[in-house]
């Protein structure tokens, strides 16, 4: 038979692991708490993507800092900065998301938690917003956090769902300093619905009385039972819905999300995680299948990680509160949400916190955490986002690297198909190309560029930059005067560089060989050191 849920649509995988896995409840007596003592709460906002505007609360612990800053990802249907979820009415309020922050900010470190795009007073999306679209928001909070100069690391806490958004933003080479996976997923989302969905179906089977219940409480999730695996199959070969059908009562599910989920499976996305992390999830958990915190502490140590760790919580459900004793009040505590009335347990903040003080003590000297100590600068990776932000203009990524007393360096990533003709500059630069290849012109003369080139242009000299090839270009340019700017503002001025820039290409001015006649010096050339990239330009240009 056909079976489908109620309609969600572009929520639903990890809402399953947060809407049903509630990702952090709490009791509603103990929600109109205060803010700890002496923290400083500053309301902010960043960007993500191009237009969308994240609204967030950074909250700095008693004193003049610096700060190991905790970044707070929500699960699926934690959908304000609290952890409020607002898709349902007559839940117990939760606000778990700042309660784990004001425990945080008592400890000792700053936190930044935020209202997903389309809430609060975030920006909306135009369509349905993606796993992706999410991670993305996550990433700019991260190089927000970052770039803040009183924040000495960044750690991402990941309830849930946020554990998933934590791992794709890490597979997008955007690295967090450390990671907590509060109730996170390993097993796939195939397992993930039999454990919630089909066990409640198979528990609903087993009586005429527990029929009734399911059917009057969790007649949604019933459904499910019925019809995920079916749901599944459809999503495999790329349908874009699903019906679920149960007692003649039908739901269609659009099944981008599923498409999503099985693409980026939650278990192998921890391979990307190269950083310490701790993996916590509780002893009762109805949503998360048991066991799936040391799964994935097994694939992050497989992949290379010798700093994963996992703790269980005891008496604990997938929401860290204290759960029933009987199992059958636990499957409807888990459904109904009655659970989220429940006592959170202490244990729970104790192992956060004192995995924070041995991983990330707060008495380690700025100067050392920062990689800087007696007039010594060290960037790792000049090529990790993490470690070097910058801002997406038509002229590829730019941004800051490294300042010294009297020079400075900054970077490039060049676009595939990038054309920026030539352009004169006030001062002289040297420019290193650390990966990918490029053309350079000067006068007219192009001359192909590889990793290890390194040339000089003088003051005022015109030169031009040309990406015929399919991976991007990273150069690095250093300059042999320093700029009284800071990052900030260099940032800042990127922001807008990149809104000049964009005016100019809506006015017609040409930044990709796409744009140019076939003729062109830059595509003929293009056709010399990449045939196959021309042939490729040549089509998008037709079309």
């Amino acid at each position: 038979m056909k079976i489908v849920t109620p309609s969600l649509s572009g929520i639903w995988l990890l809402a399953v692991i947060t809407f049903y896995c509630a990702p952090t409840a709490y009791s509603h007596r103990h929600h109109d708490h205060g803010n700890p003592s002496g923290t400083k709460i500053l309301d902010v906002t960043f960007t993500s993507q191009k237009d969308i505007t994240i609204a967030a609360t950074m909250s700095l612990p008693d004193g003049d800092g610096p700060y190991h800053c905790i970044v707070m990802a929500g699960g699926t249907l934690s959908h304000t900065r609290d952890g409020e979820c607002l898709l349902r009415n007559g839940i117990t309020r939760r606000d778990a998301i700042k309660r784990l922050s004001d425990q945080l900010n008592d400890a000792g470190y700053a936190t930044l938690r935020f209202d997903k795009r389309g809430f609060g007073k975030s920006s909306k999306s135009s369509g349905a917003v993606t796993y992706q679209d999410q991670a993305n928001d996550l990433k700019a909070a991260i190089l927000f956090a970052r770039r803040k100069t009183n924040v000495l690391s960044v750690i991402v806490a990941g309830e849930s769902a946020g554990a998933y958004l934590a791992c794709l933003a890490a597979k997008d080479k955007l690295l967090a300093d450390g990671y907590l996976f509060l109730g996170g997923l390993s097993s796939t989302s195939p397992e993930l619905y039999a454990y919630n969905f089909g066990r409640l179906k198979d528990w609903a089977e087993q009586s005429t009385e527990n029929m009734s219940w399911a059917k009057q409480n969790a007649f949604h999730d019933l459904r499910l039972g019925y019809g995920y695996e079916e749901m599944f199959k459809s999503a495999q070969v790329g349908e874009a819905t699903f019906c679920f059908t149960l007692d003649d009562k039908e739901w269609v599910m659009g099944l981008e999300r599923k498409r999503e989920e099985l693409a980026n499976e939650p278990g192998e996305l921890y391979r990307y995680i190269q950083k310490p992390a701790l993996a916590i999830q509780g002893e009762l958990d109805m949503n998360v299948p048991l066991g799936d915190h040391q799964k994935a502490v097994e694939i992050m140590k497989e992949a290379g990680n010798t700093d994963a760790s996992w703790f269980t919580v005891a008496s604990a459900d997938h929401n860290f509160q204290l759960s029933a004793d009987e199992a059958g009040d636990r499957i409807k505590e888990r459904f109904d949400f009655s659970s989220f009335a429940r006592p959170y347990s202490e244990e729970f903040y104790i192992q956060i916190i004192s995995w924070l003080k041995e991983r990330f003590p707060l008495d380690i000297p700025f100067d050392e955490t920062t990689k800087s100590w007696g007039g010594v600068q060290i960037i790792y990776d000049v090529t990790d986002p993490s470690e070097c932000p910058g801002i997406d203009t038509v002229e590829g990524r730019i941004g800051p690297l490294m300042k010294a007393a009297e020079s400075q360096a900054h970077y490039i990533e060049m676009i595939p198909g990038q054309y920026t003709p030539e352009h004169a500059h006030s001062s002289e630069s040297l420019i290193f190309t650390v990966k990918g290849k490029w053309v350079l012109c000067r006068a007219g003369q192009r001359k192909l560029m590889k990793p290890g080139t390194l040339y000089h242009f003088g003051k005022n000299i015109p030169t031009g930059y040309e990406v015929p090839f399919d991976e991007p270009a990273y150069i690095l340019i250093f300059k042999s005067h320093r700029s009284d700017w800071d990052d900030e503002r260099f940032l800042k001025y990127l922001r807008w560089l990149k809104g000049d820039l964009e005016r100019r290409h809506r006015e017609g001015m040409n930044f990709f060989l796409k744009e140019l006649d076939p003729t062109h010096p830059a595509r003929v050339f293009a056709r010399k050191v990449n045939p196959e990239w021309e042939k490729r330009l040549g089509s998008i240009k037709e079309q």
